[in-house]
């Protein structure tokens, strides 16, 4: 099945080449790519799409799904959805990516609800804070269960929220 992708892709890419950088060829070869696993390159296809073409919807909106599935790139598959949207309101899968950058969000916030209630809300002493509502101390090893069963945008939301902090914490050197 994958030699049948690498075929299309080498066919699509040719195609390209002599329909002068035809936007429905891109589609096609974002889509190849995406099928082979090559997500960051289905993106960068998807972002030759010109301003203007028809097109430049749907690939903002394919795009915006390849970096919140694949890619955790969550800020900017919203920034992406947001543009979509903007080019076309009447887009049938906008409402899915809609509900997916929803979900993701909804789980960060809820892991910042976590880290109130384990005691590291980000005062104190080197940026940690004390015991949580209920008198509740920091937990590592309840840390490490939570990253180890959480999506992996919950990582990329921690790392932005606690940057050096996060990689010492998960590795156990750095109480929360």
């Amino acid at each position: 099945q994958l030699m049948r992708f690498e075929e299309a892709l080498q066919d699509y890419r040719r195609a390209l080449a002599l329909s002068n950088g035809d936007p429905r060829i891109r589609l096609n070869i974002a889509q190849t790519l995406a099928q082979l696993g090559r997500y960051e390159e289905a993106v960068e296809e998807l972002e030759r799409i010109p301003r203007g073409h028809p097109d430049r919807g749907i690939a903002l909106r394919d795009a915006a799904v390849l970096m919140l599935k694949h890619l955790n790139r969550p800020m900017e598959a919203l920034d992406a959805l947001r543009a979509s949207i903007r080019l076309d309101p009447s887009q049938e899968r906008a409402d899915l990516v809609r509900e997916q950058i929803a979900d993701t969000f909804r789980v960060c916030f809820q892991q910042v609800k976590f880290e109130e209630s384990n005691g590291w809300q980000g005062g104190g002493e080197g940026g940690m804070g004390g015991p949580g509502p209920g008198g509740m101390g920091p937990n590592p090893e309840m840390l490490k269960q939570f990253l180890r069963s959480a999506p992996p945008e919950i990582a990329v939301c921690l790392k932005e929220k606690l940057g050096e902090r996060f990689d010492k914490i998960a590795a156990g050197e750095l109480m929360p």
